[in-house]
Order: structure tokens, then sequence, then C-alpha cells
């Protein structure tokens, strides 16, 4: 008997109650997830991989699962610093949940699903996958938005998760991408260096940061010294000093500022005392034996740290009494000498063991005791916003472009703070290479992944400055971060080239600031990479300036008070042309180069300057801190010039007198 001549029955309504059931299990709908929803807390491999295949695992609930094919691992390398790992599942909105189905696919051991959000986990499962290509079933009841998987080994292996529910809360509006401001060129521009270098070195950038060891203004190396809560910070002379000399930042960063550099300090490594005086755990993360990493509270010493420095050097006078000086200190509170504090450098550094690296979670926590006391509930005298509240506070360097690891920090900001990511200036470390030596960053494609940031920043973190604290080239040949020389340009000329191209890319991608590394050399002959990195020689060799030295004072003084515009189609492939234009409009200058990588040059290149009524030609030279520079004939708005791999800048002008 067909169905649809029931007595009373509607055909339709019987259609649309199968069409719902289809793909659910126990009348619950399979949840549509993507990789958007994925936070991978190990931030290695690609967890994205356990929902790329949704349409091929089907329905494995009702019997009809497919076989899935990509499987996420986040691999054996290190497995010691990244299991267990966490990967976190944001279904956007509150289900409640009927199953869950993973594809276990090879190896075995254990998988463990908790749900809750990154404030409070709980618990539900565990599964030990010990079959071959095979769905498995978890039972999981309740109403969550969040699933956390922990992967306990390598040998945990999913390639695809399923999951069965119904929608019971509505999901977050999506923010509006907000334009973010650029810089000035001569503020964006900016160089790493320490306390013992000379300023007039350091002044071919507008920036400096500079790398600041904890211990030199806490205990150092005496064993006496009792440590937080009774701590005594000394600058001026800083601990690390004795008879006749030390280091005197009170003096050296007044000099900078006399010198309009911008100065952020990069705090980094843990006092001595912490870890009873044994050098080689001076990078691991700041903790007693029994603190645990993933709570501000553990964080009290830094915290403090953080507080006193900002007191000294921030723009904001704090109570007297709430400073802590050695005894030989002269009390300074609020000197307005710094805008920005770096709170560690490469808190993700893998190759410092478990102790030294920190996950994603675990230096957020330390971000949010440093910013402001997590939320002031550390008390008084914690985080370098209670003491200066314009200061900025600059995320410690991520060692590569590591945007997963940023996303993950968003997310458990969002669910352990209530005011906001801790930090001002999302920064990021990056070297142009392909493992066996230095590329250009055209060929590394650096404007691109930059770009990827910037968007993210755009998008859902505005407001926030992006850094690029780490770049260069070493000119050791041997060096696996090494430049080249390319036909008749030596290994100095190109490193001084790449640099400057490596800025231009930076800036064109909407970064704020990008600092090369370093000013100079820490040991040329030593073909260990970043030992010959320099703008400069070393110490001992009177930082005598290369090329690159040159190279980058003449883009700085070139462009100072200039913002980038726009990039130029120059009717090139191999050439770019970028525009930076004054705040007034009647000053344009064009950067123009060729992005190849085999000395290209091009004898005459033709660049369209529409109404400007004069035009300069500035090559950076060897010896010449502004560089070399001609005038230009303008005929038919436009100019002629020889274009190589070197950058060149045209300055032009609406005043037929626009240069001196």
């Amino acid at each position: 008997m067909l169905l649809g001549r029931l007595p009373g029955f509607n055909f339709l309504a019987l259609l649309l109650v199968l069409t719902f059931l289809h793909g659910c299990s126990f009348g619950q709908q399979k949840i549509k997830l993507n990789r958007n929803m994925v936070y991978n807390f190990s931030t290695k491999g690609n967890a994205g991989l356990l929902v790329d295949e949704q349409a091929v695992a089907s329905d494995p609930a009702n019997g009809k699962g497919g076989a899935p094919k990509t499987l996420f691992s986040p691999g054996w390398v290190n497995a010691d610093i990244y299991y267990p790992a966490m990967i976190v599942v944001d279904l956007g909105k509150s289900y409640h949940l009927a199953s869950l189905w993973l594809f276990d696919a090879d190896d075995s051991d254990t998988i463990f699903i908790y749900t809750g959000d990154p404030s409070s986990w709980d618990k539900k499962a565990g599964l030990l996958l010990n079959t071959y290509n095979t769905w498995r079933e978890v039972p999981i009841h309740g109403t969550t938005r969040f699933l956390m998987f922990v992967y306990r080994s390598p040998s945990t292996k999913v390639a695809e998760i399923v999951l069965y529910g119904r929608a019971t809360g509505q999901s977050s509006p999506t923010p509006k991408p907000l334009r973010h401001p650029k810089p000035v060129m001569d503020e964006f521009m900016g160089v790493n260096g320490f306390i013992n270098d000379p300023i007039d070195k350091l002044n071919c950038a507008g920036n400096v940061r500079e790398y600041h060891s904890w211990s030199w203004d806490e205990g150092n190396l005496d064993t006496s010294y009792p440590g937080f809560p009774d701590n005594q910070y000394a600058w001026n002379p800083s601990w690390t000093s004795g008879p006749g000399w030390g280091f005197y930042f009170d003096d050296f960063y007044q000099q900078l500022k006399n010198n309009r550099l911008i100065l952020s300090p990069a705090l980094q490594g843990s006092a001595p005392y912490i870890h009873k005086f044994d050098d080689s755990r001076s990078q691991h993360k700041p903790l007693a034996e029994d603190e645990q990493a993933f709570v501000p509270l553990s964080y009290l010493a830094h915290s403090d740290y953080m507080f006193q420095f900002a007191a000294r050097y921030g723009r904001t006078a704090v109570s007297s009494s709430l400073l802590k000086l050695k005894p030989d200190q002269p009390l300074m509170r609020g000197s307005g000498l710094i805008r920005y504090l770096e709170n560690w450098n490469e808190p993700d550094k893998w190759w410092s063991t478990r102790r030294g690296y920190f996950t994603p979670d675990e230096f957020s926590a330390m971000c949010s005791a440093d910013y402001d006391g997590h939320e002031r509930s550390m008390g008084p005298g914690k985080g370098m916003k209670s003491a200066d509240p314009k200061i900025k506070m600059v995320m410690g360097g991520l060692a590569s472009l590591n945007l997963e690891y940023l996303r993950c920090m968003k997310l458990w900001c969002e669910f352990n703070r209530r005011s906001g990511f801790p930090a001002d200036v999302l920064n990021f470390h990056h070297y142009s290479g392909n493992g066996t030596r230095g590329i250009s960053p055209e060929e590394d494609s650096l404007k691109q992944k930059l770009n990827v940031i910037t968007n993210f920043r755009d998008s859902v973190m505005t407001g926030k400055e992006i850094w690029l604290s780490e770049f260069g080239y070493d000119t050791n040949p041997e060096s696996e971060q090494a430049s080249m020389a390319i036909d008749t340009n030596d290994i100095y000329e190109v490193q001084g080239e790449w640099i400057l191209r490596s800025y231009l890319e930076a800036i064109a991608a909407g970064i704020d600031k990008a600092f090369v590394f370093m000013l100079r050399d820490a040991n040329a002959a030593d073909p260990n990479k970043y030992n010959s990195s320099g703008l400069t020689t070393e110490t001992w060799n009177g930082h005598h300036p290369k090329k690159s030295w040159f190279y980058v004072s003449t883009m700085k003084n070139q462009l100072r008070g200039l913002r980038f515009e726009n990039e130029i189609s120059s009717g090139h492939p191999a050439v770019h042309v970028y525009k930076f234009l004054s705040a007034n409009g009647n000053t344009a200058v064009y950067a123009v180069w060729c992005t190849t990588s085999s000395n290209l040059v091009i004898k005459k290149f033709t660049l369209e300057i529409g109404d400007a009524l004069s035009a300069q030609l500035i090559i950076p030279q060897s010896g010449m801190p502004e560089g070399s520079q001609s005038i230009l004939k303008i005929q038919n708005k436009a100019i002629n010039f020889r274009v190589t791999e070197r950058p060149v800048f045209i300055r032009t002008s609406r005043n037929v007198n626009g240069f001196p």
C-alpha cells in the first residue's frame, strides 16, 4: 500500500521529516564544522585536518561513515615540548550534544575529551585509539560551546571528527574590520641593540629594541640576594657593575631620547635567584619548582619587575613608597624615557626544553600578570599598566610568524580576562631563508606572509600594533642565514639590498615597526647563524659600519616624516615601485628596485610623477649616510633613471626649488 494513500496522510510532511532525519543521530543534527573553529594550542601541524573532510566522513552515527584520508598530528619532533597536545574546537554558540565520532586512523594511544571553556574544563571521556581506520563513538551529552581534545603522545592519531547535536545559543556578532593608521617611516624603522652600542650608530634607524636581561636589574650573581618579595632594583648603576664601571641605564635612555630615538627595552630571562643561580636555566620560565605555568599568580615576581621598570621609566609618577630600590640608586619615577616595554623574548623557544617553552595559554597567563597584575587581582605594585597606564606593552616576540599561537592566546584571554588582550603590540620574528642560506624578501613572499597577520589584526584585534622585531641576514658566507654574493655584488652589498627591501615589504604589508637584527656583529668569524648579522663590525672592532649601515641610514633620512601610500604599477614584472607621501602632499618619494636576485639592471626606467615640478635621485652609497643625490630632468611628467636590485629613492616636490 502506498503511504500517500492512507487517510489523512500528508506526504509533504513526511518528506520534510525524512529530510530532517537524514544525517542525524537520535534526532540530532550533524553540526557543521570548519577550520576556523579549531585552535591548535601545540601550534604544530594543521589541526584543521580534523574537520576538512566532513562530506567524506558523511554520517557515521547511522552507519554511513566514509573513510577520511588526511591525518592531523603535531608530529614526533620535540614531542617532549608539544605533548600533551591540546586542540580546542569552538562551535561558535552553545549546542546540546548527542554524540561525538572519531575516525581512529592508526597507531595506538589515548585521546581525552573535555567540555567547558578555556577558563574551566570538565573531563568527559578518555578513549584508547587502538583500531585501524575505524569510526569510534564517544557519548557526549550536555550543553557546551567548546570541546577540547588532548593528545597524549604522537601515537594518538585521528583523521576526522564528527559531532551531532542541537543548537541552544546564539552566535556572537562578527566585529567590523577597521583600517589601521600608517606610521611615518622613521618611526617604523628599528634596529636591535645593547646598552654598550654607540648612539651615533644606533641613530641609523628611528627605534631601538634594547636587549635587557632581568639579572642586570635585580641581584645579578649575588648569591646572598634574597629576591622577591624583598626586592632591591638597580639601574644607575645596575647590579651589573664594579669599581669604576657599570651599566648606567638612566643615562643611556636619556641619550636615546635626546637623539629622538624611540626605545623599547626587551626584558629577557629570569633573575638568577629564581633558578638558584644555575646559568643553564636562565631562559627558563620565571617560576619556582612548585608553581603552575598556566596560572597568572605564579608570575608574581615577574609582574613586580614589570611594575618597577615602568614606574621608573614610564610617564606616570607613582608614589615613592611603592618603589623598591637598592640603597645606592637615585630616586626616579615617571621619567618618560620609554613608551614601550617588551615582557620577554621568544617565549616559544622550542630549543630551550619544556621549562623554557611557553604554551600559548602559559604565555597568556604571564602576559596577564605583566600587563596589569591580572586585572589588579595580584595586589598593588604588580603589572606595568598599574605603574603607567600610558605605557604600551609589547608581547614578547614570537620566534616565527606563528599566527596560530596568537589565535590561541586571544581565545584564552577572552575567557580568563574581562578587559581584553593583555598587550598593545603583537610581536613576531622572521628571517627570510630556505634553511641553507638567506633568500630575498620577495622570494620568501615576506609581504604576503605579513599580510596574513595584519589582516587577522584588522579583522578581530583592531587597534593593536604589529611588530616584526627581528629580521636580517648574515655576512659570513658559511652561515645558513647568510646573504650571498650575486655576480659582481659582494655579500655585504646583497645584505644591504635585502635589508632595505625587507623594510619596504614590511611597511607595505601594514605592520607598525620592523627591527633589523642587529646593530653589531656578535662574532663575524663564527659561521653559526646570527653571529655576523650586524650593520657594523663587533664592539672590539670599533663598530665599523658595513654597507648595510649606510643603506639603512639613507632610507631613514630620505623617508623621514613620510608614510607609505601605495604600490605603483611599474609596467615591468621585475620592478617594484612604492610611493611615500608627506602629510601635506607636497612631497612624494618613490622607492624603486628590481625584485630579482640575479644582478638585473634596467638602464633606462621611466616613472610618471604627475604634477611634480622637481625630482631628485637618491642612491644609497657606502660612506654616505644620506646617499648620493642628483637632480633628474622631468619631461612630459616623467623621469628616466637606472634601476638595479638596490632600492633607489626618487624625491619629488610640487615646488620648482623643492630641494636644498
